[in-house]
């Protein structure tokens, strides 16, 4: 059964334009996956008292049809696809004020065993939620990451993680990796562009103190971007962004 929660759109959500951010709407995403998962007690915060467990975003996908605008109130849906192995399925969509459909995404998650830091059975849980397997948001054939295209630019960046970009789970919030990418791509880049589709592989985690080198790849209309540990090489989290003009 799907679950979905109202909120108004706050001016401190949107960009100069007034549209709600990418970042904010995964933001809602992430609230409104947590609020359908406290009735079942398998809220993050819930697991972590109990369990010492907690869940992860390992990838995620989403589509912009249109961005709503302050001061529009927004229904946002979310519904289970999978609950088994390793890995949890959720999609989402976001509708407007005049009931389109504006945004749609897919999401993977990971139940993460905190003590050993290592990814554990979700059917350990005892699992009440309603699962819907048959409804897809995205199309899964557009879920994809190609970190092997040619771009004409290459951007690189320093990023020291502080303790503003650490969530409850002791690493870097997923949604510090979006805002990250706008911080560093040129503003003559994106003022007349917006993100159509955005595909996110997480890979690893990023840690308080961590020192981060970010690759942003461009061209005229999609772009590359890869987070990697400067220490070790890793690679943390790569995102591939299309954009359309506006």
């Amino acid at each position: 059964m799907a679950h979905t929660e109202n909120f108004k759109i706050r001016t401190s959500e949107c960009d100069g334009k007034m549209k709600l951010t990418p970042a904010a709407v995964l933001d809602l995403f992430q609230e409104t996956a947590g609020r359908h998962c406290v009735p079942h007690q398998i809220d993050s915060p819930s697991l972590l008292k109990k369990e010492n467990k907690t869940w992860v975003l390992s990838g995620l996908s989403v589509e912009f049809n249109k961005y709503p605008i302050w001061p529009e109130n927004v229904d946002v849906e979310t519904w289970a696809k999978s609950l088994t192995g390793f890995k949890a399925l959720r999609d989402y969509s976001i509708k407007n004020s005049q009931g389109e459909i504006v945004v749609n995404g897919s999401s993977t998650w990971a139940l993460l065993d905190m003590s050993r830091r290592r990814p554990c059975k979700i059917d350990l849980l005892d699992l009440s939620m309603e699962i819907d397997t048959g409804r897809n948001a995205i199309d899964s054939s557009n879920i994809k990451i190609d970190s092997n295209n040619v771009f004409s630019e290459c951007i690189i960046s320093e990023i020291c993680v502080t303790s503003s970009n650490i969530d409850v789970n002791e690493h870097v919030s997923n949604i510090e990796y979006v805002n990250w990418i706008y911080q560093f791509i040129p503003n003559s880049f994106i003022q007349n562009k917006e993100i159509s589709f955005m595909n996110i592989m997480y890979k690893g985690e990023a840690l308080l103190n961590d020192n981060l080198i970010l690759e942003t790849s461009l061209n005229s209309n999609s772009g590359l971007h890869k987070f990697i540990n400067k220490e070790n090489g890793m690679e943390l989290c790569i995102i591939t962004t299309h954009w359309r003009d506006i």
